[in-house]
């Protein structure tokens, strides 16, 4: 399932300014599908000014998403690696991110599982540290 929704949402970048703009970025090709609509973008980033880094769910790596009724049009999923860190808010570093859509709760629900699943094994967690390219990222989600 996961290795499906990446195909043709998947970014390799040297760096961003910001982590606002990090998650614009990983976001941008779900925009782009119309998966997403920018004010969900604005709601990720809203919901850290308000909430913290809650979506930050292991060293380096986020699951940046928001409730569906905040533009979430369809079921998706996104990937964003950067080679230098951005910094969120108390300077935690982030270099992967899975910027998570669905279009309901159960949905919604569903992604953060099937992710958790996927980084809760930490050889894959290593391995996604070192991925540089579309090809060896889906085969390592490939059972996922």
């Amino acid at each position: 399932m996961i290795q499906t929704d990446l195909k043709g949402n998947i970014q390799f970048k040297k760096s961003v300014a910001t982590w606002q703009a990090a998650i614009q970025l990983a976001a941008q090709p779900l925009v782009t599908k119309k998966i997403i609509t920018p004010a969900y973008v604005e709601a990720i980033i809203q919901n850290v000014n308000e909430n913290g880094n809650y979506f930050i769910l292991l060293p380096e790596i986020a699951m940046p998403h928001a409730r569906p009724e905040f533009g979430s049009l369809k079921d998706g999923l996104s990937f964003l690696k950067l080679a230098e860190p951005v910094f969120f808010p108390g300077q935690v570093p982030v270099t992967i991110f899975f910027v998570i859509a669905a279009a309901t709760d159960d949905g919604h629900l569903e992604m953060i599982a099937s992710l958790g699943e996927l980084l809760s094994d930490p050889k894959v967690t290593e391995q996604l540290k070192h991925v540089t390219d579309t090809t060896e990222l889906l085969t390592l989600v490939a059972d996922y």
